[in-house]
C-alpha cells in the first residue's frame, strides 16, 4: 500500500509549510553564489524567533541559547486569558509572543507579547467584534501555525469559524507595538511564513499554490504554476524547495520535488519523487531531508518511522522503524529535530481525561536519538511523562515538554493530576540532565509542548485538555538548587541502558575467536531496580546480574542487548554488538 496520498501530503505541507534548508546543497554545483562551500553552517540566532527555531526548522539552536545551570526554576507565569492552538511559543529581540483565540465560534483572535526577561505584558492585538451595525470586521482568527518574527514584524496566517465571519487571513504586525502593518485577507493562507533574503513565502489555498510577497506591503512579487497544487519544504542556496501535484486532483500522480528560483518562481530542477518519499516536510540538515510519519486515518496501524531521503535525488538514503514487531503503533509521533550529526524524536500516546489516571505511572512515552548517517537508533529514552510537541536541542541538551504526576504524589490514584513538564537530556546518552514540573492550578490535565529556548531560558506553552481553562506560557532559568519534590516529575529518575565492556570499546573491534568480553551495565544512569540481558536478536531479555561474560566461539556478529527497568516502571535499551575474524 502507498504510503501516501495526495490528500495526505497536501494536508501535511499546508501544515510545515515555512520549512526551510538550512546547508543544503541544491544548486547544481553544490555552491552558493559567492562560490563557497554551500554545507558550511550559517551563524545561529539565539532567538527562537520562527517555527522549529530557524531557516532549517531543524528545532535546534546554540549552546549559547540554553540555560547553563545544573538544574532549572520558574522564572515567571503568565497567563494569555484565552485559548492557544500554536505548540511552541516564538522568541525575538527580548520579547514572547502567543496568539490566540477568544470566540470558538467565530475564532475570533489576537496576539499577546510578553517580556522574555519579567513576562510582564508588553503589548496585546485583539480582533474587533462583529456588531449590528458594522458587520463582520476583518482582523486575525485562529492561528494553528507558529508565527515569524523578521525585519521588525510578526507574520501569522489564521482562519475563521463560521462561514460568515471574516477574521482570517494573513497578518503583518508591528513587533513592538502589536499594530497592523498591513493584512490580507482574500485567500486561503496557511502555515507558518518562510522569511528569506528579504522575502516572505506563504501558501495559499483553494490551489494549494506559493506566494513570494513584499515582506514591507505583502503585494505578490510572484506565485507558483496554478496548474499545480505546490507547497515549498524550505530554502537555501538561494532556491526554495518544495513539492507539487497536478491540479488535476489525480489521488495516484507522484509528487515532484521542485527547486524555485526565488527571484521570480521559474524552475530551476524537478524530480520525481519516489513512491516511499514523505515530501511533505521535515528538518534538513547537510543534503538530507529528515522526516517522521505513522499512522494515518487511512492507515491506522502504520508503525512509526523516521525517514531521510535526498531532494535532489527524490528517493530515500535510509528509513528507521521506531515500532517494535508485534507491537501497536504510537499514535502521536513528533517532528524531528537535528543537530550535529543526530536526529532526535519521541513518540508517545494520545491520552484523555477518562485514561489519564489508569495511564499515570506506567511508561508512556519514548524519546530517539538516531545517527543521522545511517538511522542506526544510538540510545532511548524511556519515562512515565505524556511527551508532547517536538523535541528542541541547544548545544549538547535536548529538551522535550509534556505532562506528568508529582514525584512525591500523595494523593490516591482517583486523583491524581497531571501538570506542565520539561525535561533536559544529555544529547549523548540521553541521560537526563534535569526536570521540572510547573504546579499549575487545575483540577483537569494541563500540558506543555514544544520547548522554545533562547536567550538562556526555555519557554513553553502551559495548554489546557479542552476549553476549561485559558492558556499560558512559563520560562525556565538555570539554578544551582534542586527543585523542591513537588515540582519534580515521577519520571525524573528514569533509567538510562548503558553497556561498558572489558576489553574496552569491544563493540568497535573485531576480536578473536574464543575472546571472553565483559559487558557492565552498572554505569547505567538513573534509578535501576533489575537488570535483563539478551544475547542474539533472536533470543528473550533475561533477568540477571548487572554484568555478563559472553565468549565469542564462533566466526561473525552477535547483538547482546540490556534492558534496565526503574521502581516506577520506566524503561531503556542499549546494545552492543560484537565481532569476530571470519575464517
Amino acid at each position: 500500500m502507498s504510503i501516501r496520498t495526495r490528500r495526505t501530503v497536501l494536508a501535511s505541507l499546508g501544515a510545515l509549510a515555512g520549512v526551510s534548508v538550512a546547508g543544503q546543497s541544491l544548486a547544481a554545483d553544490g555552491t552558493n553564489e559567492a562560490g563557497s562551500d554551500a554545507s558550511e553552517p550559517s551563524e545561529q540566532s539565539l532567538d527562537w524567533s520562527t517555527r522549529r527555531a530557524g531557516p532549517g526548522r531543524t528545532g535546534s539552536v546554540p549552546a549559547d541559547a540554553a540555560p547553563g545551570g545544573e538544574y532549572a526554576a520558574e522564572a515567571w507565569t503568565a497567563g494569555s486569558g484565552e485559548f492557544v492552538f500554536v505548540e511552541e511559543p516564538i522568541v525575538a529581540d527580548g520579547t514572547v509572543y502567543r496568539p490566540f483565540m477568544i470566540d470558538d465560534v467565530s475564532f475570533r483572535g489576537g496576539v499577546v507579547a510578553f517580556d522574555a526577561e519579567t513576562g510582564e505584558e508588553r503589548w496585546r492585538h485583539v480582533s474587533a467584534y462583529y456588531s449590528q451595525n458594522d458587520g463582520w470586521p476583518t482582523g486575525i482568527g485562529r492561528v494553528n501555525s507558529a508565527p515569524t518574527v523578521a525585519a521588525g514584524r510578526l507574520y501569522l496566517t489564521s482562519r475563521a469559524g463560521t462561514s460568515d465571519a471574516e477574521y482570517g487571513g494573513l497578518h503583518a504586525l508591528d513587533a513592538e507595538t502589536g499594530e497592523v502593518a498591513w493584512s490580507e485577507t482574500d485567500r486561503g493562507w496557511n502555515g507558518s511564513p518562510l522569511y528569506a533574503d528579504g522575502t516572505l513565502y506563504v501558501t495559499a489555498a483553494p490551489g494549494e499554490d506559493v506566494h513570494a510577497l513584499d515582506p514591507a506591503t505583502g503585494e505578490t512579487r510572484w506565485r507558483t504554476d496554478d496548474s499545480y497544487s505546490s507547497g515549498y519544504v524550505g530554502f537555501a542556496d538561494d532556491t526554495l524547495l518544495g513539492s507539487r501535484y497536478p491540479a488535476s486532483g489525480d489521488a495516484d500522480a507522484d509528487p515532484e520535488v521542485v527547486g524555485w528560483n526565488p527571484d521570480d518562481g521559474s524552475i530551476r530542477w524537478a524530480t520525481t519523487a519516489d513512491e516511499d518519499v514523505p515530501v511533505g516536510g521535515g528538518a534538513i540538515e547537510g543534503d538530507a531531508v529528515f522526516s517522521t510519519v505513522g499512522a494515518t486515518p487511512d492507515d491506522e496501524d502504520r508503525a512509526n518511522e523516521v525517514v531521510a531521503w535526498s531532494p535532489r535525488e527524490g528517493s530515500v538514503r535510509w528509513r528507521t522503524t521506531l515500532t517494535p514487531d508485534g507491537e501497536d503503533p504510537e499514535p502521536l509521533v513528533s517532528a524531528p529535530a537535528v543537530a550535529d550529526g543526530t536526529v532526535y524524536v519521541h513518540v508517545g500516546p494520545r491520552t484523555s481525561r477518562r485514561d489519564q489516571h489508569e495511564r499515570s505511572r506506567d511508561p508512556l512515552s519514548t524519546a530517539y536519538a538516531l545517527d543521522a548517517a545511517t538511522g542506526e537508533i544510538e540510545w532511548t529514552y524511556d519515562a512515565p511523562t505524556v511527551l508532547l510537541g517536538d523535541p528542541s536541542v541547544a548545544g549538547d541538551t535536548v529538551y522535550v515538554g509534556g505532562h506528568a504526576v508529582q514525584k512525591k504524589e500523595k494523593q490516591g490514584p482517583s486523583t491524581i493530576r497531571r501538570y506542565p513538564t520539561v525535561h533536559a537530556l544529555a544529547a549523548g546518552d540521553g541521560s537526563e540532565r534535569w526536570s521540572y514540573l510547573l504546579r499549575a492550578e487545575s483540577d483537569d490535565v494541563r500540558m506543555a509542548m514544544t520547548p522554545a529556548v533562547a536567550d538562556g531560558r526555555v519557554y513553553a506553552g502551559i495548554h489546557d485538555y479542552g476549553y476549561e481553562q485559558s492558556d499560558g506560557v512559563f520560562a525556565l532559568e538555570a539554578s544551582d538548587v534542586a527543585p523542591d519534590s513537588a515540582n519534580l516529575p515521577i519520571s525524573s529518575d528514569a533509567p538510562v541502558a548503558r553497556i561498558a565492556t572489558d576489553p574496552e570499546d569491544a563493540e568497535s573491534r573485531t576480536l578473536d575467536g574464543g575472546t571472553t568480553v565483559t559487558l557492565d551495565g552498572s554505569a547505567s544512569a538513573g534509578e535501576v531496580e533489575t537488570y535483563e540481558w539478551r544475547v542474539g536478536e533472536s533470543g528473550s531479555f533475561e533477568a540477571g546480574d548487572p554484568s555478563i561474560d559472553v565468549t565469542l566461539d564462533f566466526c561473525g556478529s552477535i547483538e547482546v542487548s540490556l534492558r534496565v527497568t526503574g521502581p516506577d516502571g520506566g524503561e531503556s535499551t542499549a546494545s552492543a554488538t560484537l565481532s569476530t575474524v571470519e575464517g
